[in-house]
């Protein structure tokens, strides 16, 4: 059971307004999200996830004992990034053993057997298949990569099933006269490729890049509702290089993003360290840590 979910605090309702109004139309994201924050930055117990990318080295010595092990934390969910030599079957099995569910996996759309990828996912009951890292040199071959979304998206369209694409920092680098995420969103069809917005390598390019586009709320406002699912991870963008850090012991200030889901149209928020360490105490550790963070800062509501 979950704690009373922390109403986002009414000094930051004044500054997200306050901020709108003297930026005029370019603070219309600040308005928009001081509007939605009257019913606070909740997060819905069932709606909490981990990517098990984040245990990977546990899910490689004993991909099952660690599934159970994250079910015992108290996640709803998990993300798939393989299914570590078993059958979408049995996983459907243990997961409904578990009580978990799995929205979304990661795959490989550009390269792998979409059809199997597919089939697997609606055997797990997904409703997203998810990229998760695309690097190219020119906006041209992002161009080819939403093509290719968009057909995935199509081909999923009998099941139920949308593709969609997981972000880092480079996306959001110049190039051309724009940068490769907004020629994501501008080339999917938003009824057939949805975007799962990792929270720190968007604020980790708006650092890098100096790209003011690349912090979450202006992507909320350049395509609003196409932002289905999180990654929620924190550490700390600001500072030069990568550094990570559990969810609630960086410094993003995850209130305003979470306060803005009618914008966003979030639905999933999964946790991800993406350096988490590789001992079973460490790592699962990490995943309780932020778990608990998460759930005692923002959480709102049974998990089933």
């Amino acid at each position: 059971m979950f704690g009373q979910c922390r109403e986002i605090r009414r000094r930051d309702f004044l500054r997200l307004a306050a901020g709108a109004a003297v930026a005029g139309g370019a603070g219309l994201w600040a308005l928009r999200t001081a509007e939605a924050a009257s019913s606070g930055g909740c997060v819905p117990g069932a709606k909490i996830g981990i990517q098990l990318y984040s245990v990977r080295d546990q899910m490689a010595r004993d991909a099952v004992a660690t599934v159970a092990a994250i079910a015992e934390i108290g996640y709803a969910e998990v993300e798939f990034a393989g299914l570590y030599g078993r059958t979408a079957e049995q996983w459907r099995r243990t997961l409904r053993e578990l009580g978990l569910r799995a929205p979304s996996s990661h795959d490989d759309l550009l390269g792998g057997d979409a059809r199997q990828i597919l089939e697997n996912a609606r055997t797990l009951g997904q409703r997203w298949v998810i990229q998760p890292y695309y690097r190219g040199g020119t906006l041209d071959d992002y161009r080819r990569v939403a093509e290719r979304l968009n057909e995935v998206g199509e081909l999923g369209r009998p099941y139920g099933i949308k593709a969609g694409y997981h972000n880092h920092a480079h996306e959001f680098e110049p190039m051309e006269g724009s940068f490769p995420y907004a020629v994501l969103l501008e080339e999917t069809d938003p009824r057939l490729v949805d975007m799962e917005l990792d929270l720190y390598w968007a604020i980790e390019g708006y650092y890098t890049y100096g790209n003011p586009d690349a912090r979450p709320l202006a992507l909320f406002e350049r395509a609003p509702r196409r932002f289905r699912l999180f990654h929620v991870k924190d550490g700390f963008p600001s500072r030069p290089g990568v550094q990570f850090a559990d969810v609630g012991e960086g410094e993003i200030d995850f209130a305003p993003i979470f306060a803005a889901r009618e914008l966003s149209g979030v639905e999933h928020y999964h946790t991800e360290r993406d350096d988490a360490p590789s001992d079973p105490e460490g790592s699962l550790g990490s995943a309780q840590d932020m778990y608990d963070n998460l759930v005692a800062e923002y959480g709102a509501g049974s998990r089933r």
